[in-house]
C-alpha cells in the first residue's frame, strides 16, 4: 500500500511518523527486439542490463503531510545511483517534511548547482550528516546560482567519504547562511575541504564550536588543497571548544604513521588558544598488536614537547586520550602489556593520560587468540 493510500485511509498514521528513509528503486523498462534473443543467457543479460533501471529521485506520488518527521535519510549508494536532480517530484517529496531537524545524505549529484539546490530545499535543519557524496562535474561554484536555503540553525556537521572537494559547501552555503551556533564539526576518511575552506569554516564557527574531529593527511607524497602546509588559523581563539580529536591515524607498515602524528603535533603548535579545552584525543587504527607500539616508539615524535604544548594552550585539559581501534580484539594480556608500555613512554602526560580500546569487529574476536601467540 502506498503512503498516499495510507494518508487517505488512515489519516492519523502519518502524524506519528518520526523518520523517513528514501532509497533508490528498481524500475522495469521496455526491452526492444525480445524476439531476437538467441539464447536464455542473452535474454538474462538483456533483463539485467536493460530492463532494470535505478531511479535516484522520488516517484510522482502525493504524500500526506508528516509534520512530526524530524529526520530524513537519503540513501542512494554511490556505486549504484544515477545523479540526484531537483525534479518537481523531488521538491514535492521534501516539502512534505517541513519541520526537519536532521538530514543524513548519501548520493551523487550531476553538478554543484544541483547539490546547492537540493540543500536549499531543506527546512532550517540542525544536523547535516553527509555519509558519502560525489559530483560528476564540479566546475566552478561561482557560476552556480546563489544558495537560497537556510543553514543558520545548523549545530552539527559530519562529513565522510567525500569523493570530491566540498569547498562550495563553505564558500557558497555556510559563508552565506552562517551557522552561528555550529557546535560540532567532524570529518573522516577523506579531506573534504581545501585548507583555505577549512580554516574559513573554523573562523565562521570559532565562537560556538565545542567539538572538532578531524583526520590528518597521510604521507602520500602529494597534498592537494594546500594540506602540505600547516593550517593558517585566522581566528584569535576558540572560546567554547572543549574537545579536539585527531582520527583516524593508521598504524603498521607500509603506512607512515609518524608523518600523521607529527602533523597533529604541528597543528597543535599553531592552534589558537582554547582555554576551555578538557579533552584531546589521538585515535589510531591497529591491525596487529605490535602496530600499537608505533604510537610512542619513534623518538622523532617528541612526547615531552607535546605535553608541554598542551599544558600551555589548554590549561583546563583533563584527558589526553590514546584511543586504539583494533582490527581484531588483541586479548586481555596483550592489551595490559601494551598499556604499560604506552604509559611508560607517555609518562609526561601524568594523570591526564587515558588509554581506550575499541573492538572494530567483535564478531571476529574469537578467530585469533593473540594471548597464546
Amino acid at each position: 500500500m502506498r503512503w498516499c493510500d495510507i494518508g487517505s485511509c488512515l489519516p492519523q498514521v502519518p502524524l506519528y511518523v518520526r523518520e523517513v528513509i528514501f532509497e533508490p528503486e528498481l524500475k522495469s523498462i521496455a526491452v526492444e527486439n525480445e524476439a531476437s534473443w538467441q539464447t536464455p543467457v542473452e535474454g538474462l543479460e538483456q533483463f539485467v542490463f536493460h530492463e532494470l533501471e535505478i531511479i535516484s529521485n522520488p516517484s510522482d506520488i502525493q504524500l500526506p503531510d508528516m509534520p512530526q518527521v524530524h529526520k530524513l535519510v537519503w540513501n542512494t549508494p554511490l556505486h549504484l545511483s544515477l545523479p540526484t536532480f531537483c525534479t518537481p517530484e523531488t521538491r514535492q517529496f521534501i516539502s512534505t517534511f517541513c519541520f526537519l531537524k536532521e538530514v543524513e545524505f548519501t548520493g551523487r549529484f550531476a553538478t554543484v548547482s544541483d547539490a546547492k539546490e537540493f540543500l536549499g530545499l531543506l527546512s532550517p535543519i540542525e544536523v547535516l550528516n553527509i555519509k558519502g557524496i560525489d559530483i560528476d562535474e564540479t566546475g566552478s561554484s561561482g557560476q552556480s546560482p546563489v544558495f537560497t536555503g537556510d543553514m543558520t540553525n545548523l549545530r552539527r556537521l559530519s562529513l565522510e567519504e567525500c569523493i570530491v572537494p566540498l569547498d562550495w559547501l563553505v564558500d557558497d552555503i555556510l559563508a552565506v547562511s552562517c551557522p552561528a551556533n555550529l557546535r560540532s564539526m567532524r570529518y573522516k576518511d577523506t579531506l573534504p575541504f581545501s585548507q583555505k575552506a577549512f580554516t574559513c569554516l573554523l573562523t565562521l564557527s570559532s565562537e560556538s564550536l565545542q567539538e572538532l574531529i578531524i583526520q590528518p593527511p597521510s604521507d602520500g607524497g602529494t597534498f592537494p588543497g594546500g594540506w602540505g602546509q600547516m593550517p593558517h588559523f585566522t581566528n584569535q581563539a576558540f572560546p567554547s571548544l572543549m574537545s579536539l580529536t585527531f582520527c583516524i591515524i593508521p598504524l603498521g607498515l607500509p603506512l607512515k604513521s609518524l608523518f600523521s602524528m607529527n602533523w597533529c603535533r604541528r597543528v597543535i603548535e599553531v592552534f589558537p588558544p582554547a582555554l576551555k579545552m578538557t579533552s584531546l584525543t589521538m585515535h589510531f587504527y591497529a591491525i596487529r598488536p605490535e602496530d600499537a607500539d608505533e604510537i610512542a616508539a619513534d623518538q622523532s615524535f617528541e612526547c615531552r614537547q607535546l605535553s608541554e604544548l598542551t599544558s600551555d594552550l589548554f590549561p583546563e585539559l583533563k584527558r589526553f586520550v590514546i584511543r586504539i581501534s583494533m582490527e581484531v580484539k588483541f586479548g586481555v594480556r596483550l592489551k595490559a602489556l601494551l598499556e604499560a608500555l604506552l604509559k611508560e613512554r607517555l609518562e609526561h602526560f601524568g594523570n591526564t593520560l587515558v588509554i581506550e580500546w575499541v573492538d572494530e569487529n567483535p564478531h571476529l574476536s574469537g578467530d585469533i587468540d593473540w594471548d597464546s601467540e
